[in-house]
């Protein structure tokens, strides 16, 4: 097999198990070769596809989106599957329209909106902050009772997990809001045979040779190996950085353009 002839732009996750049972030989990977069904193939891609996320740092240019949440009163906490990092954060209801929160950081905010959550004044939400969303193993088992003050029951309910990243915001969102976080993701897990991302459609040979690196390192541990493909990976890797900046350089000129063009006006 040959990834140009077997291989194409816009695979899906069934696509990329073929492809990586046939190029690897691990048909053990799979319950058999004709329906290609998953049997341990479908966890290698997927820790593939996480490698090329962090590889690509936040180049990837697939990796930018926007999560929506639908905040209810009280709310001053919320959490973002996969999120890496995040850039903007806005609310909007169908009174007011849509305003963009600004950013604080959480000593700001502490410092600004000292209290119990649950007693503050409540309001359309202004500010916002990463948020610690782990307690230390001391605490876990804890429910903010036996302490005296700075606790209360919501600071234990949402970080008494090791749950996903999240934010806090100010104040208190005194109705139903739409909260909206623009930043960087990982790659959605692929599960089902008709699943895709951006590294299946845009990169599925990538993928393929991530996947490969991964059952490298897990099953066979041979350094000389992994260390080559990890090159090789990164080389190509750096490549897709470079097609980045070019679009990015292409749009900035364009913004010159339309900036100087509007002052001429």
């Amino acid at each position: 097999m040959t990834l140009t002839a077997d291989l194409a732009l816009g695979a899906d996750l069934s696509d990329i198990r073929t492809a990586l049972v046939r190029l690897s030989g691990r048909a053990d990977l799979v319950v058999d070769t004709s329906g290609f069904v998953d049997n341990g193939a479908n966890a290698f891609i997927n820790m593939g596809q996480r490698l090329l996320d962090r590889l690509s740092g936040f180049n990837n240019p697939a990796s930018e989106n926007r999560q929506f949440v639908e905040l209810a009163q009280g709310d001053n906490t919320a959490t973002f599957d996969r999120l890496r990092s995040v850039s903007e954060v806005w609310v909007a209801d169908a009174t007011d329209g849509r305003t963009q929160l600004e950013y604080r950081t959480l000593n700001e905010l502490r410092k600004n909106f000292p209290g119990v959550v649950s007693e503050m004044d409540q309001g359309r939400p202004r500010f916002w902050s990463h948020s610690v969303r782990v307690t230390a193993p001391r605490n876990i088992a804890d429910d903010g009772s036996e302490f005296a003050a700075d606790t209360n029951a919501a600071d234990f309910t949402v970080t008494t997990k090791f749950i996903a990243p999240g934010i806090e915001f100010f104040l208190p969102s005194d109705g139903v809001y739409t909260l909206t976080v623009f930043g960087r993701f990982y790659s959605p897990e692929l599960k089902s045979n008709t699943d895709v991302s951006y590294w299946s459609q845009e990169q599925p040979e990538l993928l393929v040779e991530a996947a490969r690196y991964e059952i490298e390192l897990q099953q066979h541990r041979n350094t000389a190996g992994t260390n080559a493909w990890l090159t090789d990976l990164l080389a190509r890797v750096r490549e897709i950085f470079f097609d980045d900046v070019a679009k990015k350089a292409e749009s900035w000129a364009l913004t010159d353009m339309r900036v100087g063009s509007l002052g001429g006006m």
